[in-house]
């Protein structure tokens, strides 16, 4: 399972990075909504056919599928190339680091807590999903200060479920469920690429208050020298 895991990280970030450096992002840029609502209902239409695909029956059209989710999923992520490459290279690695901790602490949690979660998780998702469709329809409504925080709680504890759920279902194998590492890892994935995203956007708001705050220092000394 955790060998698909890297292996839809590499497939998305090499995707991803290949399309930024031949220039895709520009198309992208020029009619943002339009094209990240196509790629959106491409990776949903990629993931429920990668899902729905036999693991065992079909497993070469499974691993097309899979591959396209994760192509399509890199090229929405592709714009990020424009913010420069250590920002991305330090979220990367606050993902990384994150992701590892909680997984750990979910491992090492008495009688599958977080599987109790389940319920309380899919009401957060859908408040989430509301407060995109309302960003969506009205841009100038800034409501950051809430969505991210409340975002990465949420997928924080997504990921301590998922790991959780892995390992029941891992416990579980018996001839009439047939594992499926693909699936399994499915939610792991969504829930590595929820939380890069909003680590992106908690840098990206951290730099521009570092940025208004060396502003107005500036200005500061300004009027004192003057």
């Amino acid at each position: 399972t955790y060998q698909y895991l890297c292996g839809s990280m590499v497939v998305t970030g090499a995707s991803s990075y290949a399309l930024y450096k031949v220039g895709f992002t520009a198309n992208i840029l020029q009619h943002p909504q339009a094209w990240m609502l196509s790629l959106g209902l491409t990776s949903i239409g990629a993931m429920l056919l990668t899902l729905r695909t036999s693991f065992s029956q079909k497993r070469g059209l499974k691993h097309l599928f899979w591959t396209l989710f994760n192509v399509s999923v890199g090229s929405s992520l592709s714009v990020l190339g424009h913010l420069g490459g250590s920002l991305v290279s330090e979220a990367l690695i606050y993902t990384v680091s994150l992701m590892g901790g909680i997984s750990i602490a979910a491992l090492s949690a008495p009688n599958n807590y977080f599987l109790s979660l389940g319920s309380a998780l899919s009401v957060g998702l859908g408040l989430l999903n509301g407060f995109a469709v309302i960003q969506w329809w009205y841009p100038e409504a800034d409501m950051s200060n809430l969505t991210l925080p409340f975002s990465l709680g949420l997928f924080g504890l997504f990921t301590a479920y998922d790991t959780q759920k892995v390992l029941r279902n891992a416990q579980d194998l018996s001839q009439e469920n047939d594992y499926d590492p693909i699936n399994e890892q499915m939610g792991l994935y969504l829930d590595s690429v929820n939380l890069f995203v909003d680590i992106v956007q908690l840098l990206i708001k951290l730099q521009k208050e570092e940025d208004q705050d060396e502003d107005e220092k500036q200005k500061r000394k300004k009027r004192k020298q003057g």
